[in-house]
């Protein structure tokens, strides 16, 4: 991996440009490990520029792993919100401040929680400031995090063992004890306490007889386990891939999330050898992986798969193709332009595009059409905040709110005429219609 373009890309977390340090944030938060310079960039970046002005999506910081100087910034941030100071964040970024403070290192959270929360009589109940934040969920989750870290490994396994035949003895969705499940699991994956071979049992159990009463809920807490081990504990690829085949898209979901942060660059060359027998919406799952563990040994591989015939659903090709973009090479930015070049820049394909213009700002300067994107992006955002701004207030002028296709044009501007197609779409795989014998994705589309 080429050192200058990594630190480029380090570096750019404080450009004087909000666009690419949005940009930047976003490719960083999509790295499963990202070294510490990166987290204490993105903190220098809100100190020079407040948390509301320095990136776009700041609850993204939230996804960087904590380092001496981010944690401790956040505990001023926090306490100046306990004591109400006139500095204190806006109320409506707090919430995202707690985000973080969730995913601090627990010995770093046993210290410091005190100062921030009333944790007395086995209660974790905010002070100041901190009990006016408008943020139910996160607040009534905290308690049960750290009373589930405090616990010793046989209670964890015994109130797992309860919370999975409890939910799987209710008739309708048990979301709590799902959550508890979800939360015991993650815990005991991270702490390597939910051995592998308990994993494999769990996840064979689910292959051989999905419709059991509890072991749909076995097999979520293996899956948890694995995602919150980010590698500890080795993926038994082969069975995650069985399981992977059986219709089940909650489960499925989770073999996603336990492949892009657990798997290793060979586990991957195992799946892009098993890629063809994937259906689009299984290769959705599986290419997140590819998108954000970034083995450099797996390059060829992500190319391989980005030449590969896709489906009409582009999303997985479009991931792979971010993928392309990280990696930097010439070869690598190459096939990531070709397929770039015959997608939109809209919607979905918007992905890849801002890949590569993040690529382009950070390498060539932010010149010629690259500083004409930069402007349009701000265009658009200006216009965004503005519509938001008069939603907020209700109307123009006093105005009632519009309502129908008036509604549309308030909220989007005006109405697009409907588009009547007079023959038939020729898809990309499909025969060009040209007659040259060629697909039409490799002739005239």
């Amino acid at each position: 991996m080429n050192a200058d373009l990594i630190q480029r890309r380090i570096d750019a977390l404080v450009h004087e440009s909000y666009f690419v340090r949005s940009e930047a944030l976003e490719f960083w938060a999509d790295e499963i490990t990202p070294p510490p310079a990166v987290t204490d960039r993105a903190v220098e970046a809100v100190e020079t520029h407040g948390l509301d002005g320095a990136f776009r999506f700041v609850h993204q910081l939230g996804e960087l792993p904590h380092t001496e100087r981010s944690w401790a910034w956040l505990l001023e941030r926090l306490k100046a919100v306990r004591d109400r100071a006139p500095d204190a964040p806006p109320s409506d970024l707090r919430s995202h401040l707690l985000g973080w403070l969730e995913k601090g290192p627990p010995d770093w959270i046993a210290r410091d929680l005190p100062g921030l929360f009333d944790v007395s009589d086995g209660k974790i109940v905010p002070l100041g400031g901190l009990a006016d934040m408008d943020d139910g969920d996160r607040l009534e989750r905290m308690p049960a995090r750290w009373r589930i870290a405090a616990m010793s490994p046989e209670e964890r396994r015994e109130m797992l063992e309860n919370r999975i035949k409890h939910a799987a003895g209710c008739s309708d969705f048990a979301h709590a004890e799902v959550a508890e499940i979800e939360m015991l699991a993650g815990e005991m994956g991270s702490r390597g306490e939910l051995a592998a071979a308990t994993i494999e049992e769990w996840l064979s159990g689910f292959v051989a007889n999905p419709e059991g009463d509890d072991i749909g809920y076995r097999a979520a807490a293996a899956l948890w386990a694995l995602a919150a081990g980010r590698g500890k504990i080795e993926l038994p690829v082969d069975l995650l891939l069985s399981v992977l085949a059986i219709d089940s898209e909650w489960h499925n979901e989770l073999v996603g999330t336990c492949m892009t942060t657990g798997a290793s660059a060979a586990d991957l060359e195992v799946v892009a050898v098993a890629w063809p027998r994937f259906q689009w919406f299984e290769r959705l799952y599986l290419s997140t992986a590819f998108e954000r563990r970034r083995f450099p040994e797996i390059e060829a591989a992500v190319l391989g798969l980005l030449d590969e015939d896709e489906d009409d659903d582009l999303m997985p090709q479009i991931r792979l193709g971010c993928a392309a973009v990280w990696y930097g090479s010439d070869e690598s930015l190459d096939a990531a332009r070709r397929f770039a070049a015959e997608i939109s820049d809209y919607g979905d394909g918007a992905q890849l595009h801002d890949a590569l213009w993040f690529h382009d700002a950070i390498t060539t300067g932010i010149e010629g059409e690259v500083a004409r994107r930069l402007s349009r992006m701000k265009k658009h955002e200006e216009e965004a905040q503005a519509r938001m701004k008069m939603l907020e207030q209700g109307a123009w002028s006093g105005l009632a709110r519009p309502s129908g296709r008036e509604a549309d044009w308030y909220v989007g501007g005006p109405p697009v005429p409907t588009f009547t197609r007079e023959a038939p779409k020729v898809g990309r795989n499909d025969p060009c219609p040209c007659g040259s014998g060629k697909k039409y994705k490799k002739c005239c589309g």
